[in-house]
C-alpha cells in the first residue's frame, strides 16, 4: 500500500510518501503559512520519491487537536484530493499519532517486548491550558496502542493528577512545556519526539489496517476564543 500523509496542525508542515518498506517525508517549520507551500513540497516530494499521485493507495490526515486553520488546510486539501483522484481518505488525531510515534522511539532504544507503559499526548493550547489524551501501550497485543481516556481540553494542572496516578507514563508532544516543574524530567520524552511526523501518521495505518474511510473530519476540543474555568 502506498500512502500519502499530511500534518498541517502545528506550526510544522509534515508531509510523507510511505509503504511498507519506508518511504521520504519532509517536516518544515512553516509558521502560518501552510496554504502557501503546501502544494509545492508535495509536488517536490513526488518527484523525488518518482511517485505519481495515480499510484496513491490511501491519503491520511491529522485531524487536531492544534492550530484552527492549519487543521482546516490539511483537511480541505486531504478531501479535495480524494475526490479528485478517487482515493480514500482516513483522518487520525493529533494526540494518537504522538502517542504511537513516541513508542515507537522508546522501542528503537530498547527492547521493550514485554512491556506495559502510559503515554500521555499533550498539545499547547492558549495560556496553562492543554490538549491531552492517555494512552496505554502493550507491545504483545495485536493492537498494541489503546486509548485510555477520550481527547480532553483542561488546565495543566489536571494533566499532574492523571501523572500523580501514572507516575511513569511518557509524556509527549508540545504541551509538555507547561508540565515543566509539575512531573518529573525523567519522563518526559526528548524534544525531537514533540514534533509529529507524517510518517508516523502513515505507518498508523498500515500498522493497524482498516480504518474508516470517507471524508476527514476535525477534532475541535474548543470553541474559539473560549476559556476554561481554573483548575479544571
Amino acid at each position: 500500500m502506498k500512502i500519502l500523509a499530511l500534518d498541517t496542525t502545528s506550526p510544522f508542515l509534515g508531509i510523507a510518501l510511505w509503504g511498507p518498506d519506508g518511504g521520504k517525508e519532509i517536516c518544515r517549520r512553516v509558521g502560518n503559512h501552510h496554504d502557501e507551500v503546501l502544494v509545492k513540497h508535495l509536488k517536490g516530494l513526488l518527484h523525488k520519491s518518482k511517485w505519481r499521485m495515480e499510484e496513491i493507495d490511501r491519503i491520511v490526515v491529522a485531524t487536531g487537536p492544534g492550530r484552527f486553520t492549519g487543521i482546516r488546510i490539511g483537511l480541505t486539501f486531504a478531501n479535495m484530493l480524494s475526490e479528485t483522484f478517487q482515493k480514500p481518505v482516513t483522518g487520525i488525531s493529533t494526540l494518537e499519532a504522538l502517542a504511537y510515534q513516541a513508542a515507537l522511539q522508546r522501542q528503537g532504544k530498547k527492547d521493550l517486548s514485554s512491556d506495559f507503559f502510559y503515554i500521555c499526548s499533550l498539545v499547547e493550547s492558549i495560556r496553562e491550558e492543554v490538549f491531552w489524551q492517555l494512552f496505554e501501550w502493550k507491545s504483545r497485543c495485536k493492537t498494541p496502542l489503546m486509548a485510555r481516556t477520550q481527547p480532553c481540553w483542561t488546565s495543566v494542572e489536571r494533566v499532574k493528577q492523571i501523572w500523580d496516578k501514572h507516575p511513569q507514563m511518557c509524556c509527549v508532544g508540545s504541551g509538555i512545556s507547561r508540565l515543566a516543574g509539575l512531573v518529573s524530567a525523567a519522563y518526559l520524552m526528548e524534544p525531537k519526539s514533540h514534533v509529529l511526523k507524517a510518517s508516523s501518521l502513515a505507518l498508523l495505518v498500515l500498522n493497524r489496517g482498516r480504518r474508516p474511510m470517507g471524508l476527514a473530519r476535525p477534532l475541535y476540543l474548543k470553541p474559539g476564543h473560549y476559556e476554561i474555568p481554573r483548575g479544571t
